[in-house]
């Protein structure tokens, strides 16, 4: 983390990893403790000798326990961490921590230090936490436990579940009017958008994949529940309503980007006025119209592959939905 070879810096002192005036506070506090130090053992042993350091004291083997004791007095106040600030070769300043304890080895005291560059941790913390972010955009939280604790693929059998699909009406024949690859890109992107909003309002429903123009949705899986039907259905009535406002909205020339939907609410006020504007692409999509399957029954949910694995459900049910 010095950017130095050990050769530069074993023998040297503090002053070369640390600014001069952490240096200087390194140099008085040594001092003060080896004095401190001397003073303990000299008591330890019965001694009276004036200037006595660590450094001139000298004991038997019949003394060493009162050393040890000495030594062990003084790891109370050692083995703490604490944030400095550290020079590497370059000059540069940065962040790190240490943590020193008092070592009695052979009638000698030595120290041991562990640094630790608080940037290294930083980084770590923050790649953790993508990490997390990125599992949160492909799998649900309690499959995003199970990765990070090591399960590479897992499956789980759920006796009763719902599962629904959604798609498009008439959307090759949308793709055709619209041509452009972009805009069919674009269309598709809109409208999952606003189911993904609906089912995020939902806790007890969730998003498994999309297939072309098809939006796959469940409940009761990964975490059984009895009501898993009910909320499917409730989860569909709220994506036609979307549906129906996301209509509104090409035709009143409004924003698709201000259109908020969620389950339970009603329909955005938004959607409902303005006056003729100019037409763009969207009204060759419209009326857009929603087909839904939905099928109850068992399940067998989890991450069957490790390469680009997603949470996915088989069955008879999904077939049938």
């Amino acid at each position: 983390m010095f950017l130095m070879s050990s050769w530069e810096v074993i023998g040297e002192n503090i002053h070369l990893l640390a600014p001069s005036s952490i240096g200087r506070r390194h140099d008085y506090f040594l001092s003060r403790a080896r004095q401190r130090i001397g003073a303990m053992i000299a008591g330890l042993l019965g001694r009276d000798e004036t200037g006595l350091t660590v450094d001139n004291i000298r004991t038997t083997p019949a003394e060493y326990p009162a050393v040890e004791r000495a030594i062990l007095g003084l790891k109370l106040f050692g083995g703490q961490k604490r944030e400095v600030i550290g020079v590497d070769k370059s000059g540069a300043q940065f962040p790190m921590e240490i943590i020193v304890s008092p070592l009695l080895l052979r009638n000698a005291i030595y120290y041991l230090g562990y640094l630790s560059d608080v940037r290294d941790l930083t980084l770590f913390q923050d790649l953790t936490v993508q990490q997390e972010l990125l599992l949160g955009c492909i799998v649900d939280s309690s499959s995003m436990v199970r990765l990070l604790a090591g399960e590479r693929t897992f499956q789980d059998h759920f006796e009763s579940a719902s599962v629904m699909f959604g798609d498009v009406v008439n959307f090759t024949v949308k793709s055709i009017e619209l041509g452009d690859e972009d805009h069919v890109a674009a269309f598709l992107s809109e409208v999952f958008g606003i189911f993904d909003k609906i089912v995020a309002g939902s806790p007890d429903a969730m998003k498994i994949k999309t297939i072309g123009d098809c939006y796959v949705a469940a409940s009761g899986v990964p975490v059984a529940s009895d009501d898993h039907a009910k909320v499917l259905v409730q989860l569909a009535i709220a994506m036609l309503r979307g549906v129906h406002a996301y209509n509104a909205c090409i035709r009143n020339g409004l924003s698709v980007d201000q259109l908020m939907y969620t389950v339970g609410q009603p329909e955005p006020a938004s959607a409902t006025g303005g006056g003729p504007q100019p037409v763009d692409w969207r009204h060759r999509v419209i009326p857009l119209e929603l087909r839904i399957g939905i099928h109850s029954g068992p399940v067998v949910g989890g991450i069957f592959s490790q390469l680009k694995g997603c949470y996915e459900l088989y069955g008879a049910s999904v077939n049938t939905a």
